[in-house]
This record gives C-alpha cells, structure tokens and sequence, in this order.
C-alpha cells in the first residue's frame, strides 16, 4: 500500500509530462501536405457500399454530384457577414427552474449595466422545421456555395475589430505562424478544392441511410477508467433530475469497454444502449489511438448513432435540469442545431475562415462540444463535413480537437446555427488558506484584516477557481444554467477538492457572470484560463492546476436569484458519486465499481 503511495506522484508526473510534450508538439508541428486522413470511410458498411466514400483530394469536377441524386428545391436563407442564429435574447424566461423574470442587476461586475447591449440580432429569415425537414432539401444550394468566388485571408480578416484587442482571449498563443503570417492564397484555394471534392463526390446519400436513424436521445463516449466513473455519475445524475431521454454509450472495442462494464452500467440506467466504434456495422469508420486525445470519436458517434436527433454530452458534463428541455426549445426548434459558446474567440487570420468561404465573425466565440444538439435528419451532410475536418490532421493546427468542426462545417455551408443567447457563467469556489479564518468569515472593519466580502470576492486571502461552465438554456438572456460542464475538474489535486468542501463553503459555491458580455455579441469581458498553484490547500502539490477566471467580475455565492437552479446541486452531486476521486480506491484503480464509500 505504501508503496503504491509512493509511486503516485511519480506516475501522475510520467503523465503530465506527456501531455506537455504532445500539446507542444501539437501546436509547433505543421503537417505534411502529402498526409491522409486518419478517418478511413471506405471502411463504410454494405449498407451503403454502393456509394463508396472518398476523399478527394483533387476532385474531379465531372463526377456525380450528390445533388444529381435528388430534385428536391431548397429554400436556405444566407446570412450577411457576421450575423449567426441566435434564440430570442429580449424574451423573458420562467420554465419552473426557480428562476425570477425580471432578475435584479447583477453585482460586482467591472462593466456595469450601462455597457451591456441590447442583444446579437438574429438571422433575418431563420429556417423553420417545416421549412427545411430534409438533409437532401440542401443539395441545390450546395452546388451555388462551391461555384462562389473564393475569399482571401485578406478579405476574411477584415471584419473582426474589438475595443480592446489586449482583452480578448484567443485560443492559440501570438507565435504561431499562422498568426505572424497569413497563408498564401495558393493553400486556401488548395483546401477548399479539398472540401468541395468532398461535398460533391464523397458524402454518403442521406437516402441511403435515413431508415437507420429514430428518435431523440442523449450520445456520450466514454471507455478509460475515469471516463467510466465519470458516465456512471452521469447516468444518475440524469436519473436525478427525471430525464426520460434513452443514452448511447460509444466506445471502441471491449479493451475501452469490457461486456461486465456493459453489464454494470445497464443496471444503473436501464434505458442505455451501446456502439462499438470498431465494429462492422457503423456505417462511417474511424480510428483510435489509446494514448492520446481521440477527439475525432465525439464527430464519428453522431453520424453513428442510432438517433435521428442526437444529444451530445461529454462524460464529465452533468445535468443541472431535465435535458429534454434543450430539444424543446424555441432556438433548437428553428434551427434545428444549439451550438454552445467557450470562452475563447477566433482569431481574425485563422485559415478556416479563408478555407470556409466567411468573413470573420467578432460576436462569436469557439465552440464548446462539452454539450450539443444537432437533427441530423436535416443536417447530415453537414455532419459528414464536419468529420472531414476533424479527421485531417491539417486542420488541427489552428482548430482544438472536434469542437470547432461543427461551427466551421455550417459556415462553409452557409447554414445558421441556433446557439443560447446568454453567454456561459463561470462556476466553482472561493478558497481561503488554512491558516486563514475558514468560511463563513467574520473578522471585519480594521485595515489588518478584511471584510466578509472582501474575504468571498476575491480578497487578498482569497482565490477564486472556476472549474467548470454554466451553460444556460438557449431561449433568452435571463435562462438559467441547463449543464454544467466539468471540464477543469479533471486537472485539480485531490487536496484542493477536499479544501473546498471542508475549509470552504463547498465545491460548488461560487461563480463569475458577465453583465456587459452576458449577452453573445462582440462585447468583450477579459477571461483566460489561469494557473492555480492550490497553495491554500497545502504545499507540495502533485501538479499546478487550471481554473477559468473573469478578471473584473467579482465572485458571487451560488443559490441567489441568478443561480437558483444551482441551490442544492452539491447535494445531489455528491450522492450520485461525483466525488469519486477522494476515494483513494476508486482513484489508483482500474476498476469500476459500485460508489458504496464514496465522500
């Protein structure tokens, strides 16, 4: 015991050392233009091997067209530069989630009410479900995007401005050499030759594969041990707040997800069904390297599910509320899409809008894949564009993992997109040190010693930690907090968790909202990801940690009138086994087990 103690720390540095050297290597490597896609679809199933799946990567113009195949008409609206579909910002919103109608002004932001705008404008002429029910009603509109005069970076860069450009948060660092020089014309135009060669010989029919799709329900991948303790949390907590939604678990093959897993996680959530991605049925193949980051799985399991509309989530993102209210929603209903916002923007000279055929776009942010809804009845031709990003290792230069695939894919198809009208909210915990006064703090009044807010926003005793993101249904800027997403959960030490809960108030009791960002537009509320030392909760750590943190917005106790929905959440976090990692057990071994003795 003690020895497997002592090797802990020494493993964990093994990892982390690894995952430096392939993040450095990630963003300094620049792929060889002769490099193939790791996505190998002429793998395809008999089901649909009489239209073989090709990459194309210089396309025979002469070839059949998959709009040939189909006479139908569409009627696709298309966007002025630097317009995207949003929900209904100004509309008030009251789903019985706790939440008032007219919330008082949040406190403590560095903007102030006055700076906050009136709200993004929405697409003009969004497409309704009537309007547009059918992938193939796309296919004409398809064939007037590829004949479309090619834009230039010149061109596509010129239309991002923001007030202050040393506020905005960009995903990759000023060094790259993308940034510091835009890429020739003679790339671009290569690329786009790449992709049109796509769209027009190398997309499966919809109507070979329509009848193999039904219903709505929730996709999750999920296969190493973590992520197998994480989806059983998951699945409770969608027990938890009532969800009916069946799931889809996707994997690849029984080394990621053994049958007794199959078996244990069945008699959690009876409604679960399972996909092997290694397997001959799946209609669009992929690969899986079981060292590094499989990004490319998340984009393989849509267009693999069995559902006609499926629910992205990743394993460490937890409902906050039923999800079937994203389905229901007036944004998904128009756009049949609800695409969620991180906190990092585009730059203006990334080659994807240039590739994509769109001007810049400063009101938008990445994307956030942690959760996603998509009807790939009307967009699986998109889809499968998106996969073709995510499986060339060329676009990895200057796109992080699957989640800007999407975005890009419906850009480069001129189609809207639905996304919340309500940018994220920032949640995780105040920590004071040890040898500090724990919460709730009263020493107050003298210059020595700070005041209770002073000690809660972010005093110099105090430090803030975000990690995890609030994402707010999509219908209107008042919508409360639908998933939270864990995404930064992962890289805290065992010691900062445990100080939390028991030093703190918990681990789920503070959070940062922007009022003059609160509503996605091009308004810019200075955010990073910063380094968390976890000094506070002893010295030594493992590792440095990561936490999200809005620099002028001052911290805020969950449960008031904004974060309601959030009031009892910790509870129920914690007796679904959020809290497995304190159990020393559950965090050395291999195994999944039942969470009897978890924190």
């Amino acid at each position: 015991m003690l020895a497997t103690a002592a090797r802990r720390p020494f493993v964990r540095w093994v990892f982390i050392t690894a995952v430096v050297i392939f993040v450095i290597y990630w963003h300094i490597n620049i792929p060889s233009e002769e490099e193939q896609p790791i996505w190998d679809p002429k793998k395809a199933s008999s089901a649909v091997s009489k239209t073989p799946v090709e990459y194309v990567e210089h396309p025979d113009t002469e070839g059949e067209a998959p709009w040939n195949q189909a006479s139908t008409s569409p009627t696709v609206p298309k966007l002025p530069p630097g317009e995207v579909a949003n929900g209904k910002p100004d509309d008030k919103f009251d789903m019985n989630f706790g939440k008032v109608t007219n919330p008082e002004p949040i406190p403590g932001d560095g903007g102030g009410a006055s700076s906050s705008p009136s709200g993004p404008e929405k697409a003009p002429s969004a497409q309704s479900k009537e309007q547009i029910s059918h992938a193939d009603d796309y296919l004409e509109s398809f064939k007037r995007i590829l004949e479309e005069q090619p834009m230039s970076i010149r061109d596509t860069k010129k239309t991002c401005e923001w007030d202050v450009i040393e506020d905005v948060d960009f995903q990759f660092a000023d060094d790259k050499d993308w940034v510091l020089n835009d890429r020739s014309d003679e790339e671009i135009a290569e690329k786009q030759a790449q992709w049109h060669g796509y769209v027009k010989n190398g997309m499966i029919p919809y109507s070979d594969v329509q009848d193999k799709f039904e219903g709505k329900g929730i996709v999750i991948c999920a296969g190493n041990e973590r992520s197998l303790l994480r989806l059983h949390v998951l699945l409770k907590m969608l027990i938890h707040v009532g969800s009916k939604l069946p799931v889809e678990v996707h994997y690849y093959g029984d080394d990621e997800l053994s049958p007794q897993n199959r078996t244990d996680l069945k008699a959690i959530f009876p409604s679960l069904f399972f996909n092997d991605l290694n397997g001959p049925h799946v209609l669009l193949n992929t690969t899986h390297d079981g060292f590094w980051i499989n990004y490319n799985v998340k984009l393989a399991s849509l267009l693999n599910s069995r559902f006609a509309e499926p629910m992205l989530l990743d394993s460490d993102n937890v409902p906050v509320a039923d999800p079937m209210r994203l389905f229901e929603s007036e944004t998904y209903q128009n756009f049949g899409t609800v695409f969620y916002p991180d906190i990092a923007r585009t730059r203006p000279q990334n080659p994807m809008w240039a590739i994509t055929n769109t001007p810049c776009r400063p009101d938008e942010y990445e994307m956030e894949s942690g959760q996603l809804a998509v009807d790939k009845r009307r967009f699986w031709y998109h889809l499968q564009l998106a996969a073709f990003f995510g499986h060339h290792d060329y676009y990895q230069d200057f796109l992080l993992g699957d989640k800007d695939c999407f975005r890009f894919a419906w850009h480069a198809l001129k189609t809207p997109y639905g996304r919340p009208a309500r940018w994220l909210t920032s949640v995780g915990y105040v920590a004071r040190p040890k040898d500090k006064i724990p919460f709730p703090y009263e020493e107050v009044g003298t210059n020595e010693t700070e005041t209770i807010e002073e000690a809660y926003q972010g005093g110099p005793d105090s430090v803030y930690c975000g990690h995890s993101f609030g994402q707010h249904h999509p219908d209107g800027v008042d919508a409360p907090i639908l998933f939270l997403h864990g995404g930064l959960v992962k890289t805290l030490n065992k010691e900062q968790i445990v100080h939390a809960r028991e030093h703190g108030q918990g681990f789920f009791t503070a959070y940062k909202s922007s009022i003059k960002a609160g509503v996605i537009s091009n308004v810019v509320e200075k955010v990073r990801i910063k380094w968390d030392a976890g000094t506070y909760a002893g010295e030594n750590l493992d590792h440095v940690s990561q936490c999200t943190d809005m620099e002028n917005v001052k911290p805020l106790p969950v449960g008031d009138s904004h974060t309601s929905e959030l009031l009892n959440f910790e509870e129920a976090f914690t007796q679904a086994g959020g809290f497995w990692m304190l159990n020393e057990t559950l965090w050395n071994s291999g195994n999944v087990p039942s969470f009897e003795g978890t924190p």
